[in-house]
């Protein structure tokens, strides 16, 4: 479905969807836009009743759809794809310009993608883990919005830069007895990780 991998001559591997989002530009009409540093604006508030009914549904979730699949190699928009995916049922145009937003920032950026290379028994790649909650930030229902963080921190070959890679699972819960639940799920993750090094 697209990924293309490209070998390193270290060994490594880089995983890219290029040819898959330039198609996803080139369907949006977007593949001659300006490119954006950012995918979604800071603080930015999105809610069910904003502004007027985009016209075209239908093209908001195929290419919301289509940006789920980019996440795969690119985990650095998947909050901001979350985010737009909350209003599938009923797209409004802000929620489009979220989306726009966010091919503009694919546009500048279509060659990224993930490094993997592999790991010495020596020095161990850390994994860190977050729980965290944002108490009560949908606009819509008040329901607050708990979420898990991995963070995977990998020493990249590429010039001795710092590669970050991330794997966020935003886990809605409504009440406090599944927030513990995923606080535990979290805990027993990490373990599993540190017991098998």
């Amino acid at each position: 479905m697209g990924i293309e991998v490209q070998r390193q001559n270290d060994g490594s591997l880089i995983i890219t969807l290029s040819k898959y989002i330039k198609d996803l530009l080139a369907k949006t009409k977007m593949d001659e836009s300006n490119p954006i540093s950012s995918p979604m604006v800071g603080g930015c508030k999105l809610t069910k009743f904003c502004s007027e009914e985009f016209s075209n549904p239908t093209l908001y979730r195929s290419i919301v759809g289509a940006l789920q699949y980019a996440t795969i190699t690119r985990p650095e928009i998947s909050f901001s794809v979350n985010k737009v995916c909350q209003f599938m049922s009923k797209p409004s145009e802000q929620h489009w310009f979220v989306v726009k937003r966010i091919l503009r920032y694919l546009k500048g950026t279509v060659s990224w993608g993930l490094h993997f290379q592999s790991a010495s028994l020596r020095h161990p790649f850390p994994l860190h883990a977050y729980c965290d909650a944002d108490w009560t930030s949908d606009l819509d229902d008040r329901r607050s919005l708990p979420e898990l963080l991995f963070f995977l921190d990998l020493i990249s070959s590429l010039g001795g830069l710092r590669s970050n890679q991330l794997l966020q699972c935003l886990v809605p819960r409504q009440n406090i007895e599944a927030w513990h639940l995923l606080q535990q799920k979290l805990l027993g993750f990490s373990l599993f990780f540190l017991n098998s090094k």
